[in-house]
């Protein structure tokens, strides 16, 4: 139940993050190239043909869209790809500083939301599970030592059973003289 409130969730921002932010999150390689159409030839400072790049971290498909809820809800390094989206202008050109500032809404609720709400929840539900067991796995070793404890006072334990092997029974038999009770 915990997994599929995530994955909804997430995949809730997720959506809201491809229409928002889908083939923004371009640049060209050569950082004195604002647009598309002039990201072409060679950049002179380099000497490397300009290429027009995706950044790692996207919202172009769902898939790349949930990644970066998983990595906004660590907050892992969140503020980087906050800033990227802060900064996206357009399909076909690069990234200005501060063109969408609005987007700093979207992703303090995605922090907020996901980052606090989401994974409380699955440590709460990991912490409970681990006392549940803790807490079955304690009965049962009292239960299991108030049942040696009987047999014991009662005399009701199981006997072993001898050895078939003549070294082996020779040890068995000092080992089981009424000498070695406690």
């Amino acid at each position: 139940n915990t997994v599929m409130i995530a994955v909804s969730v997430f995949a809730v921002f997720g959506i809201v993050g491809v229409q928002l932010f889908s083939g923004k999150l371009y640049f060209c390689s050569d950082a004195n190239v604002w647009n598309k159409a002039q990201c072409v030839g060679m950049d002179l400072n380099t000497g490397e043909d300009r290429a027009w790049v995706l950044k790692k971290i996207n919202y172009d498909w769902i898939g790349q869209a949930m990644l970066a809820m998983f990595f906004l809800s660590t907050k892992d390094d969140w503020t980087t790809i906050m800033w990227s989206a802060v900064d996206s202008t357009d399909t076909d050109t690069g990234p200005y500083q501060h063109s969408n500032d609005w987007a700093v809404i979207y992703f303090v609720l995605v922090v907020l939301v996901g980052g606090f709400f989401i994974l409380t929840i699955f440590v709460g539900v990991f912490v409970d599970s681990y006392n549940l067991v803790e807490h079955s796995e304690k009965e049962k070793n009292k239960i299991r030592r108030d049942d040696s404890m009987a047999s014991s006072v009662m005399g009701k334990g199981d006997d072993p059973e001898e050895p078939v092997h003549e070294r082996r029974y020779t040890v068995f038999q000092v080992v089981t003289m009424v000498q070695f009770e406690i």
